[in-house]
Formats: C-alpha cells, structure tokens, sequence
C-alpha cells in the first residue's frame, strides 16, 4: 500500500495494533497540500499522520534496541503514548 492509499482507507476513531504496518521508503508522505488536492480533509492528514508517528516509533524500538540508550527508549514509549491519544482525539 502507499502512502496515498492509507489516507483513502477508512481509520477507526480508536486506535488499536494492526491498522497499519511503518515500513521505511523512499518517496516520504504527501504535503497537506498534496492531499488537499486528492480531497483529504486536515482531519484526516492528522489522523494518517499521527498513525504514521506511532508505527514508525515502534519500528524504531523494534529494529533499533541497541543503538537507543534507556531514556531515549522511554522518550519514545512516551511519545507513542501521546500520538495514540492524539489520533484517538481526532474526529473524522
């Protein structure tokens, strides 16, 4: 799936594992911009990218343990905390 494509999937208002699997590319994600023109709402380029945050956050714990030092481990657990609260208050 692209990147595009996961703006156009309908999102549960509540997160939960498995809606989207990070997997690193090349290309990055679209502006707001660029959606706009492809009739995304801001409402849903939040939500996409705060879906976004929290599985490349995870990506990062899970292939990179070693090179993060504890408080940069917890930082980032805290981080996935919040971008889940984030995308849990956004409404679409």
């Amino acid at each position: 799936m692209n990147i595009l494509e996961l703006y156009k999937k309908p999102l549960p208002q509540v997160y939960h594992e498995g809606i989207f699997t990070y997997k690193e590319q090349i290309d990055g994600q679209p502006s707001i911009l660029e959606c706009m023109r492809n009739g995304i709402s801001k409402e849903k380029y939040n939500k996409v990218m705060a879906l976004i945050n929290i599985e490349k956050a995870k990506y990062l714990l899970k292939e990179m343990p070693d090179e993060l030092s504890n408080d940069e481990i917890a930082q980032t657990k805290d981080m996935i905390l919040d971008k889940i609260n984030e995308y849990n208050n956004i409404i679409l």
